[in-house]
């Protein structure tokens, strides 16, 4: 048990000591309340506020690629999946771009097609990805 007394009395020194230590931890505990009063205000506050929704409005994407094996490495349907990413009546445009051999004049000959739609025209979308598709492939086989 702690023994308070008054600073103005005779008291021992260790007396003094176990009394500025008590005033001390009193103080220690009055602003570690306070510090606990302001979080738990600040959390409330914080749960309180609205969330907001990221949406996606406009979906561009465009694959670049520099031969056959690059091009069969990509999967149509996996890029199907954006569908589910993105919200109804979102316009989304691909584009694939192909390199191929050099030609005559040095330069590398290339081709390129673009797909665009809308989010709520999947079937007609993914019938037109597999097009493209099968088009590049047709660009890289008389390369």
């Amino acid at each position: 048990m702690f023994h308070i007394c008054d600073r103005n009395s005779s008291s021992s020194k260790n007396e003094q000591i176990t009394y500025l230590k008590l005033i001390e931890m009193k103080r220690t505990l009055i602003l570690f309340g306070i510090l606990s009063a302001f979080v738990i205000a600040a959390e409330a506050q914080n749960k309180n506020l609205p969330k907001e929704k990221v949406t996606i409005e406009n979906l561009s994407l465009s694959v670049s690629v520099n031969s056959v094996e690059d091009l069969n490495t990509l999967d149509i349907e996996s890029l199907e999946d954006i569908f589910e990413m993105v919200g109804s009546n979102t316009p989304i445009s691909i584009a694939l771009k192909c390199t191929g051999k050099p030609m005559a004049n040095g330069e590398l000959s290339s081709f390129s097609m673009k797909v665009s739609g809308n989010s709520d025209e999947k079937e007609d979308f993914d019938k037109w990805l597999k097009k493209l598709k099968r088009t590049a492939l047709v660009f890289y086989k008389i390369q």
